[in-house]
């Protein structure tokens, strides 16, 4: 898809100044219009290689006619940001669920949005140690945050206002819960009804995501993908494909997706991830537009590469990212609830028992116990709830307040954005900054690299607005665990497929992470004394960890996320630097 970038920019007469473009990219002008005595401009940026490349933003086929009394644009699906020009205001909206965050920079006389920070960086920028907190300790990116203090995030749900002619600017949550509407009748009168409205409203996600009614299924076997193929199969649209990544041909989740495919009747396509296949593509994950933190964005990057060689005419690829936050997690929310009854210092002894039992490289349960209890001695609530691994102060140290602050930024977001949303809500709105924007960002670089449109049904705002008013009033045994999704997948698959447990797409992390080539990009981390990380990590420690994976010890899985996180982070933003140096 291609990126967007939005200036607000000198005054008239004036020569508007586009930002450097890195070299495989080229910009169109979609408008340049003169507003309140400045200049706004919108361009498109694509990739000048890289089939499948869609060659004009959604909603938007041409220049706009110039001094329009209003202009609305959506940068692209459902879910993407939304441009509003109207009485000399600018305003952008990142909705709730939408996986090309929106970052803006301010100068002194411009203004510039874009949903690739590498288009806004410049020589000479100051780190973000909260940033770079989060990209180290934490499943997601809350907040405002960027690694860079010149380059801001508008926060999911939220609206910035920019009046064109002072610059001065406001912040307010985007009222789009209240607005998406919603096709189900509220207070449903039985679980069928329930689960109709639920296939209703899925259904229409998926029209509207493939008007063509053909396409591809990123297909674990699971029940998220699982029911986007039983929805297309049921809509009659024979001609999607299910693309599954194998572990190989004793991989028991290729087998259990085989036949949930012959009993939707759809065409199952297997493509096997070996270790080596993601190191041919290291290099293009860390040119990636977004900071993805989770290294299964190994299989998914080499997947994407091969849905495009497999099916080059497909341009459509669905996900079932979001399921699990929009149909389950109050119950999770609860659990975790209690763990903070638990006294602080009971808490912190835990969490040194962990760290002295150097449980990072002792897999198991003793490991998964205290690893939970470690994040809740480290982080408040709710913000507990979307740290990813429990190393902090550990292979890594935060300056004093640090965690502080982002858990407050977090807190401060859930409190503007759940404002008038019933309580049980809440975890939702959590769900969506960790688990489920983690994970589409990472599917989203992976196919927008390979020219490829992805979508997200279960993120479509209509689903959302559905699942945030009606599910969280259901009985447990719907609004928890996926309870609905369940009960509907069975009518078209045997229940056997659907209630069993599931390891989902997953990296072999030990023949992975001992790969030569991401040895060497691991050892560069090491090798370069002013890295964007240093001062954060401890040198000893991870010096430790690159040595265990060289001898390709077994270590915690979520110590692997840490290692992806840093080794990723620190040569993302050391490209992204080096090309702002040079331009």
């Amino acid at each position: 898809m291609p990126r967007f970038l939005l200036g607000i920019t000198s005054r008239l007469g004036e020569a508007s100044v586009l930002p450097k473009l890195r070299p495989q990219q080229t910009a169109s002008l979609v408008f340049d219009l003169p507003v309140a005595g400045r200049r706004c401009v919108l361009y498109r940026v694509a990739h000048r290689a890289g089939p499948g490349v869609r060659p004009a933003l959604a909603g938007e086929t041409g220049p706009v006619a110039p001094d329009p009394r209003t202009i609305t644009i959506r940068l692209g699906d459902d879910a993407d940001a939304v441009v509003t020009l109207a009485q000399d205001k600018l305003s952008v909206t990142a909705p709730l669920a939408c996986v090309r965050q929106v970052y803006h920079r301010r100068d002194a006389e411009a203004w510039w949005f874009s949903d690739d920070p590498r288009l806004l960086i410049r020589p000479g920028m100051s780190l973000d140690v909260r940033w770079l907190l989060c990209q180290l300790e934490l499943g997601a990116h809350p907040g405002p945050y960027t690694p860079w203090r010149e380059i801001r995030r508008i926060p999911l749900g939220m609206s910035l206002t920019v009046d064109v002619a002072s610059l001065a600017s406001q912040e307010a949550p985007a009222p789009l819960l209240e607005d998406a509407g919603g096709a189900s009748p509220a207070g449903a009168a039985s679980d069928e009804a329930r689960i109709d409205a639920v296939a209703e409203l899925l259904d229409d996600a998926m029209r509207r995501a493939c008007p063509r009614r053909r396409g591809v299924v990123l297909f674990s076997g699971g029940v998220d993908s699982g029911l986007i193929a039983a929805r297309a199969a049921e809509m009659g649209w024979q001609e999607f494909v299910l693309a599954h990544s194998s572990r190989g041909p004793r991989d028991l989740e290729t087998e259990n997706a085989r036949q949930m495919a012959a009993a939707l009747k759809l065409e199952f396509r297997a493509f096997e991830y070996r270790p080596e296949d993601a190191m041919t593509h290291l290099s293009e994950m860390f040119d990636a537009y977004t900071p993805a933190n989770d290294f299964s964005m190994m299989p998914t990057w080499t997947l994407a590469r091969q849905l495009l060689e497999a099916f080059p005419e497909e341009d459509v690829v669905l996900d079932g990212t979001g399921a699990d936050g929009v149909f389950g997690g109050l119950e999770k929310w609860k659990q975790a609830r209690l763990l903070y009854r638990v006294p602080a210092v009971a808490r912190k002894t835990a969490g040194w028992v962990y760290r002295a039992g150097r449980l990072w490289a002792r897999p198991g349960r003793a490991e998964n116990v205290l690893r939970i209890v470690r994040r809740c001695a480290l982080w408040p609530f709710p913000a507990f709830r979307v740290v990813l691994n429990p190393l902090g102060e550990i292979a890594y140290h935060a300056p004093r307040g640090v965690r502080r602050e982002v858990a407050q930024a977090l807190l401060d977001w859930l409190d503007r954005v759940a404002a008038g949303s019933p309580p049980a809500a809440r975890p939702k709105f959590v769900a969506l900054v960790s688990g489920t924007w983690r994970s589409s960002e990472k599917a989203a670089a992976a196919l927008d690299n390979a020219g490829v449109r992805q979508s997200f049904p279960f993120q479509d705002p209509k689903l959302l607005a559905f699942a945030f008013r009606e599910v969280t009033t259901w009985p447990t045994h719907l609004r928890e665990g996926k309870g609905s999704l369940k009960q509907l997948l069975t009518r078209s698959v045997p229940v056997a497929l659907v209630y069993r447990p599931k390891s989902g797409l997953s990296v072999l992390p030990v023949p992975t992470f001992g790969q030569p080539s991401f040895l060497r990009a691991f050892a560069e981390v090491l090798e370069t004394s002013a890295g964007p990380f240093e001062g954060l990590i401890d040198r000893r420690f991870v010096r430790g960890l690159f040595e265990a994976l060289e001898r390709r010890q077994e270590l915690a899985w979520f110590t692997y996320e840490f290692v992806w996180a840093l080794v990723f982070g620190h040569h993302w933003i050391t490209r992204i630097q080096q090309h702002a140096t040079a331009a």
